[in-house]
């Protein structure tokens, strides 16, 4: 499954690296690749990015499409305008994509970046799954880093209504805190966990897996599983949502967003102040080995398919996931 092999083979030895290219040779490491774990037996794999390429290199385009605005389009209170810079949105040259944030004159940018395609969806009699391996934001001073890891109903992008239109958050961290949130938001107004701990080191300090599995294998009764490091952390069910609000939100195709917001309503409210504030370090990064998504049962690989514009935002000033105020699902802000 991997789409790029490595031209230098280093020998670790006595704690010791002998690289194998002659000395002849540029010394410059060759670019890495993050590696996408195989799918799971019965399962397909209908996408993967292991973010290969040179250090400072924008990410693949044909997978992903930068996402630009600001707070005010997005709905989320957020301060930062979202650039294609790639001081905000790089490659790393270690099979890493990058979302940096930095503040320059007393501004914020960051990055933003939506999958191409839309149509990652759950077969009926059959499963999806949307996985990324992620290191989260290691800041000083934290008050205000806002990453996640989402995906939402592909109608979103042609003008459907939110939430009815779905919307899957494997992923969302605020402030430093060592723990992140898992949420789906549908027309019945289903959320899910609030902020768990990362279960081996830190979220910030090393590299977990953020997972949704969407399944479909008995069609009146349909469920989704939301994992940590592959640990179930929360089951929401049909049952519990109903059949029209869950058909609305899950049974169809999803785009993916990556993206490292700074400041707005869900970092302020969890810190009850006003976030980022002039103590926040700038230049903290959002950083990510690899991107899949796996299907088993009934569905053939779709083609690809760039969208050029567009992006997810609040309907009418409503929040567009998890960043209403806990407890106030839907309130304008």
């Amino acid at each position: 499954m991997r789409s790029l092999i490595l031209t230098a083979m280093v020998l670790l030895l006595g704690g010791c690296a002998f690289a194998t290219t002659p000395a002849s040779l540029s010394s410059t490491p060759a670019a890495q690749a993050g590696t996408v774990p195989s799918a799971p037996a019965g399962w397909a794999t209908v996408f993967e990015d292991n973010f290969a390429g040179k250090a400072g290199a924008a990410p693949t385009l044909s997978n992903w499409f930068y996402d630009l605005g600001s707070g005010s389009e997005y709905g989320t209170g957020e301060v930062d305008q979202t650039t294609r810079s790639t001081s905000n949105v790089f490659l790393d040259g270690a099979g890493h994509l990058v979302l940096k944030a930095t503040r320059s004159g007393g501004k914020w940018t960051s990055g933003r970046i939506e999958s191409t395609r839309e149509d990652f969806a759950a077969p009926a009699g059959g499963e999806l799954e949307m996985t990324a391996s992620i290191e989260l934001p290691a800041a000083a001073k934290a008050l205000g880093y806002w990453p996640a890891f989402w995906a939402v109903g592909a109608s979103k992008r042609a003008g459907g209504v939110w939430p009815a239109s779905g919307e899957l958050d494997m992923m969302e961290d605020v402030n430093g805190l060592n723990a992140a949130s898992q949420t789906m938001h549908d027309g019945a107004g289903s959320t899910g966990t609030g902020l768990i701990a990362c279960t081996a080191s830190r979220c910030g300090a090393g590299f977990h897996t953020y997972s949704v599995i969407v399944n479909r294998t008995n069609t009146t009764a349909e469920y989704l599983q939301f994992l940590m490091d592959g640990k179930v952390r929360e089951t929401v069910t049909e049952a519990k949502v109903g059949a029209t609000a869950w058909q609305q939100a899950v049974d169809h195709g999803f785009f993916i967003i990556l993206d490292l917001a700074m400041g707005g309503s869900y970092p302020d409210v969890m810190c009850k102040c006003t976030t980022p504030t002039a103590a926040t370090t700038s230049g903290a990064s959002m950083k990510v080995a690899y991107v899949a998504v796996y299907e088993k049962g009934g569905n053939t690989t779709p083609t690809s398919r760039a969208i050029a514009t567009g992006h997810a935002t609040g309907y009418n000033g409503w929040c567009p996931d998890n960043r209403c105020r806990p407890g106030d699902y839907g309130t304008p802000h």
